[in-house]
């Protein structure tokens, strides 16, 4: 994440916090910016929240991000762990695997009276589809987007934010790592 951004960020949010280190990357580096982490898998929430202790600037919260509200189970990719943790939508009511609350962009920006978002990290493991698949109106109002795709894990996971790209009308767009860098030049 030794990224040059173009901008001082007033809000970051962090899609796949894990324990919290591109979120306490962030906080370092630009400590004013409201930073807003996101975990679905529990133990990883867990240490998210030890890790961030005493961060006044960092909010955790243990939410999925989904194309609607709901309720997910939480899955573990088994050649990554918690880790690799992933969500998908719960289908059996007796299953008792872990769960999770999900919310919408839309939702989550509503619920923490956002307007624009400078920088949106998004790591969610294959849920890039979903995220991406409908209601992506929100992608107008972030300033710079950088998402680890997970097309190895979850195959084509990454053709509805491809196509989502579609719909801003200028931006610049870079490899850094295992992450693609998005600069919205509109916004």
């Amino acid at each position: 994440y030794d990224i040059d951004f173009p901008l001082n960020p007033a809000v970051i949010i962090d899609l796949g916090a894990n324990i919290g280190l591109f979120s306490l990357l962030m906080n370092n580096r630009f400590p004013d910016a409201k930073i807003i982490a996101l975990e679905s898998e529990k133990s990883n929430y867990d240490h998210l929240i030890k890790n961030i202790k005493g961060r006044k600037n960092i909010d955790a919260k243990h939410l999925a991000i989904w194309k609607e509200n709901n309720t997910l189970e939480v899955t573990e990719n088994p050649n990554y762990g918690e880790w690799g943790s992933g969500v998908k939508e719960k289908k059996d009511a007796t299953n008792q695997a872990q769960q999770v609350k999900a919310i919408t962009m839309q939702d989550l920006m509503k619920m923490e009276n956002i307007e624009d978002i400078s920088i949106l990290k998004i790591d969610i493991e294959g849920s890039e589809f979903e995220l991406f698949e409908s209601n992506i109106e929100w992608m107008h109002h972030v300033k710079v987007i950088i998402i680890e795709v997970h097309d190895f894990m979850k195959p084509f996971s990454s053709n509805p934010f491809i196509k989502a790209l579609s719909q801003l009308k200028k931006f610049h767009f870079q490899i850094h790592g295992e992450n693609m860098i998005i600069i919205n030049m509109d916004n």
